[in-house]
């Protein structure tokens, strides 16, 4: 990186899972096996851990920078380490801090770049329910299996002959649907996986989310790694909610009320309400969008 017409050497690595640096640091004997909290040896920043440091002569633990810049699946901000080297930088009387405002953004804007790049490389391979297959199965077999999936109802008002197996058909099916103009209003601002969120959009005079989920069991999980903030999320879009679906949601003790769908809530058949939580989550069923008619 180039700061002040200097350049600035930094190395960035992300580790192979989220826990992959407490493994290393306990395989290292520098932290305890039962409990990975306890470092073994002293001081207690001698262990592999994530985050972005400045690099200080003089200085062993060098200067943390804050990772709060970080945007789109934010659990993989726990796989990132960056290490800086800047030999002008100036400090605070207390060398606790860098004492230039603009020199600290540039740290963070490369920090956010190197991580922008780091998950437009991976994401599209970890999406939770990619489905793989055989490497050595022909493009033949595989139409032949898929001339066997139960086929699409109102197949006069979908281009998709069978029903979805997987995300990302869920993903097309909708887009499909906004095509034809069963979601009048809506005004997409992106769509991705790069982003916390499946899709930005505008709708009512609001900014609006939606995530598109083949089974409810994946969106739990994505609640529980906290992937995902359920009082960010206005809509989430599946084909239909199965009954073992519903039985996933009451176990995580999350209300499922039936909704009359109306243009206003983008005809969502279901509210989902969750404890405490002010915010709900409205539910589309695609299934029945295509149903409809215009």
């Amino acid at each position: 990186m180039t700061i002040n017409n200097k350049k600035v050497a930094y190395v960035v690595y992300f580790a192979s899972s989220a826990d992959s640096n407490e493994k290393q640091s306990e395989q290292a004997d520098l932290i305890n096996s039962k409990d990975r909290t306890i470092v073994k040896v002293e001081p207690n920043y001698v262990k592999i851990q994530n985050g972005v440091t400045l690099s200080v002569k003089g200085m062993p633990t060098g200067i943390e920078i804050s990772t709060d810049q970080l945007k789109g699946a934010l659990g993989y901000a726990r796989r990132m380490f960056m290490l800086i080297e800047d030999a002008g930088v100036n400090f605070d009387i207390g060398r606790k801090t860098i004492s230039s405002g603009p020199t600290l953004k540039r740290y963070k804007e490369v920090a956010s770049d190197e991580y922008r790049k780091y998950l437009d490389n991976v994401m599209p391979w970890v999406k939770d329910e990619r489905a793989r297959v055989p490497q050595n199965e022909t493009k033949d077999v595989t139409f032949n299996k898929l001339r066997e999936c139960p086929k699409m109802m109102y197949a006069e008002n979908t281009d998709f002959i069978i029903k979805p197996r997987q995300e990302e058909s869920v993903t097309g099916i909708f887009f499909e649907q906004l095509g034809k103009g069963k979601f009048p209003g809506v005004a997409v601002y992106e769509h991705g996986y790069a982003n916390i969120y499946d899709l930005y959009f505008a709708f009512q005079d609001g900014d609006k989310v939606i995530e598109f989920k083949q089974r409810i069991a994946s969106f739990l999980k994505n609640l529980s790694a906290n992937n995902k903030n359920w009082n960010e999320i206005d809509y989430l879009v599946m084909f239909e909610l199965k009954d073992k679906d519903k039985q996933d949601l009451q176990k995580k003790h999350i209300i499922i009320e039936s909704v009359k769908p109306t243009i206003n809530n983008l005809h969502a058949t279901y509210t989902l309400y969750r404890g405490n939580d002010i915010r709900t989550i409205q539910l589309i069923e695609l299934k029945n969008i295509i149903s409809m008619k215009i």
